[in-house]
């Protein structure tokens, strides 16, 4: 939602760019993008905006893929310095908002490197363990020991098991006995 919020203010910004400063000049408008780089930079995070908002919704998410949505919504690492940059760029005076603008922004996005690094790291240590290993885990998706009744067990393929939640089916996989 806060993506969704972050685009219509863009839209809003920029029409009233069109509407106030060039009182729909198109040609000024084309002209001025071009001419001063903080408005280049500005619309390009909004035009970068766009298929994350249309690709926002639950359907679009199912329709692209988990791993295809995932991947275009990486384009705000992209679009938040270029927003602070714009910002950053058309201030003339004072560069007290835009500088706590870009260290909030620096910090989020240092925030997400750094859990990023750990996660990898454990990762590569569970592996080279041998606790957390690829065919450990595929035996684990494959297959789960699940109780049936009193004190019996039966094996039962993972993708057998579905639970609705949120009205979309998912794999239930547990490694408790």
């Amino acid at each position: 939602m806060l993506g969704l919020y972050a685009f219509f203010y863009g839209l809003v910004h920029l029409s009233s760019f069109v509407s106030f400063d060039h009182v729909f000049e198109v040609a000024e408008i084309v002209k001025d993008i071009f001419k001063r780089p903080f408005i280049t930079v500005g619309f390009t995070a909004l035009v970068l905006l766009v298929p994350l908002a249309v690709t926002s919704t639950d359907r679009m998410v199912r329709r692209l893929g988990a791993k295809r949505w995932l991947a275009l919504h990486q384009l705000v690492y992209v679009i938040a310095p270029l927003g602070v940059l714009h910002f950053w760029w058309m201030v003339k005076a004072d560069l007290t908002e835009p500088a706590i603008y870009a260290a909030i922004v620096a910090g989020l996005l240092g925030y997400r490197v750094v859990a990023k690094l750990k996660e990898s790291r454990r990762r590569a240590r569970g592996a080279a363990r041998g606790g957390d290993s690829a065919a450990a885990r595929k035996w684990l998706s494959v297959v789960e020991r699940r109780p049936v009744g009193a004190g019996r067990a039966s094996l039962q393929p993972a993708r057998a098991r579905r639970s609705r939640r949120n009205g979309r089916a998912m794999s239930r996989v547990s490694t408790s006995e």
